[in-house]
């Protein structure tokens, strides 16, 4: 099994992640490590890096959904979405869909899929389909709590229907807690208070161990958020929403059947 690092921006920081790679090599002889460039912020992108996983790669037991951005001001990608809900959201659903396939003929062993979500979810307005870029009334925490609540609706009809064809691919969400990341940089609080992520916020050690619990041990479906299943928002849990969100995301993309299966 050939573990892949998958990076936001492969442009940024290469050299850094080529090292964690080959750390990764070096603690575990047995194991390679490669990296591979993904773009969630172009759908071309993702759709290239889906194929190289799937050209290099007979099997494919854990695929965590980590890419994110917070806060940006307005702008689209080159596809027309606003670009939280194609990094954190839009970008990671396609993903799964072309992965899929991968991910089931492995469910012989137990397979997972992790979206990295956020307790920001519980901030999120409904989401207005006929405006999904909020262009009407644009507030980028909004669309940031937005994208977030997408990801835990898609994470739960997923997981739903999966089972109901009695898949092995299970499909979990987590809010790793508030990390003292490079998400940050560029907000307003690491402008004016530089020194209150270390002091106030989780390492990335401590927000990883979090999302490893979620990949190794929760059940499928769950929302994790500090080592344990804790309730999501009631529109989160909404199954009517989460059936709505999930039919425009496949008309959005041009999908007749997500992974071949659902």
């Amino acid at each position: 099994m050939m573990p892949a690092l998958l990076i936001r921006r492969f442009s940024l920081d290469l050299e850094f992640k080529t090292a964690v790679a080959n750390a990764l090599t070096e603690s575990r002889q047995a194991m390679s490590t490669s990296i591979l460039p993904l773009d969630m912020a172009c759908l071309d992108s993702v759709r290239a890096f889906a194929t190289a996983v799937l050209n290099s790669r007979s099997k494919l037991n854990l695929l965590i959904n980590n890419a994110g951005i917070m806060f940006p001001p307005y702008s689209e990608t080159v596809d027309g979405f606003e670009s939280q809900w194609a990094v954190n959201y839009l970008g990671h659903f396609l993903l799964c869909h072309l992965l899929l396939p991968l991910l089931h003929r492995t469910s012989s062993d137990n397979v997972r899929i992790v979206n990295v979500s956020s307790c920001a979810h519980q901030a999120s307005y409904p989401i207005d389909f006929s405006d999904i870029n909020m262009k009407k009334h644009f507030i980028t925490q909004a669309a940031y709590a937005q994208s977030k609540l997408a990801q835990i609706m898609f994470t739960q009809l997923l997981d739903r229907e999966l089972r109901a064809i009695d898949s092995r691919v299970s499909v979990v969400a987590v809010h790793p807690g508030i990390v003292n990341t490079d998400i940050f940089d560029g907000t307003l609080m690491k402008t004016v208070m530089p020194w209150a992520p270390g002091l106030l916020f989780k390492t990335p050690n401590e927000g990883a161990t979090t999302v490893m619990y979620a990949a190794l041990h929760a059940r499928g479906g769950d929302y994790i958020s500090n080592g344990r299943s804790t309730n999501v928002s009631a529109l989160a849990r909404d199954k009517s929403k989460q059936k709505q969100l999930f039919s425009h995301s496949l008309n959005t993309l041009g999908i007749n059947s997500f992974g071949g299966l659902l």
